[in-house]
């Protein structure tokens, strides 16, 4: 017994033996399987593709939508400020001071003069007087008994 590596090695450099395998019958079987496996994933994949571009123009309509939404909204925006514009000028007009002179002449007011201006002292009122123990309340008691 030899205990060496040089059969295994020699073993390596031998020539190989040729295996014949008749595949003609099972070739056929596989490529009719592998050829309709192939006509269904291109179909799958053609139908995933029709899916996403109908996914996208849907989401372009909607986008398109929104925006002529969007651009109604602003015009009627604008329209809205400018006869908040027009009602403010209007209102200014009405109330002018001029307009309110005009008025009070018409109903026969005058402005103020310093002939017409009275002044009130209200500070006297505000004082408070105290009055002798013996006058008060407790005193009339004490008188009756």
């Amino acid at each position: 017994m030899y205990r060496d590596s040089t059969a295994y090695d020699f073993e390596r450099f031998a020539p190989k033996k040729k295996e014949v395998v008749e595949l003609s019958v099972e070739r056929r079987a596989t490529k009719s399987a592998t050829s309709s496996r192939g006509w269904l994933v291109t179909a799958v994949g053609v139908i995933v593709v029709l899916l996403l571009v109908a996914a996208q123009l849907n989401c372009l309509l909607q986008t398109s939508e929104t925006s002529d939404e969007i651009t109604q909204i602003k015009k009627n925006i604008e329209v809205l400020k400018s006869e908040n514009t027009r009602m403010q000028v209007e209102l200014e007009g009405k109330v002018s001071f001029t307009n309110m002179e005009t008025a009070a002449k018409e109903m026969g007011m005058k402005k103020i003069t310093v002939a017409q201006t009275e002044y009130i002292n209200l500070c006297d009122q505000d004082a408070s007087e105290v009055t002798d123990q013996e006058n008060g309340a407790l005193a009339a008691v004490q008188e009756l008994f």
